[in-house]
């Protein structure tokens, strides 16, 4: 089955430029899905979510804990589980399809990442999809990744592909722009690892009237 993933999953082998695909309607109509498991949280891609609202399909959602959230009102089924034990017994449970589902969807995002790289590696003006692309292929392995809410979270999301080693964390919600920072500094010394906090404007502007003390943080941004 293809994993639909955004970057703080950390998936290998992953779909990861999904808002692109279901963009392009012929690939979108053509690969609807029968069911659907969503484990944690949805993405950030609004186009996504209306997408599978639109498909019909079953949905099951997997989470650790017993918080419920199904704005759409589209979930069949709900499960509480530890998600490492559940992933194991799907993938000793789970058929593949019988038509080259899983191959369709990687050349599509084999395809999609050549045509991101094209467009931003043509670019010389500074973006947000471009800093996205750039961080992964910057950052040492082990480093963190510590990204704001509103346009930061989804251009890392859209754009910033594969990450190799790189761990992302990102708060949902106001603490997405106020505790950003407070974030980036709690990894950093939790970790000791590189860590870079990605701002957008509004979270800059409120890091300007908080008082910090980052001399025991290796934190950029």
């Amino acid at each position: 089955w293809p994993i639909l993933a955004e970057p703080r999953a950390r998936c290998a082998a992953s779909i990861r430029h999904f808002d692109s695909l279901v963009r392009n309607p012929s690939f979108a109509d053509a690969h609807r899905p029968e069911v659907v498991v969503r484990i944690g949280e949805p993405p950030a891609s609004k186009v996504l979510n209306q997408w599978l609202k639109s498909c019909g399909a079953e949905q099951i959602h997997v989470a650790a804990d017993d918080k419920y959230f199904d704005p759409d009102h589209r979930l069949a089924r709900r499960l509480v589980s530890d998600i490492d034990d559940l992933a194991s017994r799907l993938a000793a449970q789970v058929r593949p399809a019988s038509k080259p589902w899983l191959a369709e969807w990687t050349v599509a995002e084999d395809r999609a990442s050549l045509a991101v790289d094209d467009l931003l590696g043509s670019s010389n003006e500074a973006s947000g999809p471009g800093v996205a692309r750039l961080l992964g292929g910057a950052l040492p392995e082990g480093a963190h990744i510590v990204v704001s809410s509103s346009m930061p979270v989804r251009d890392l999301e859209w754009f910033g592909g594969d990450l190799g080693e790189v761990t992302v964390h990102s708060n949902r919600g106001a603490n997405g722009i106020d505790g950003v920072m407070a974030t980036a500094i709690g990894v950093a010394r939790a970790t000791a690892r590189p860590v870079v906090a990605w701002l957008g404007d509004v979270a800059f502007v409120d890091r300007k009237s908080t008082r910090l003390n980052s001399s025991h943080a290796n934190i950029s941004y």
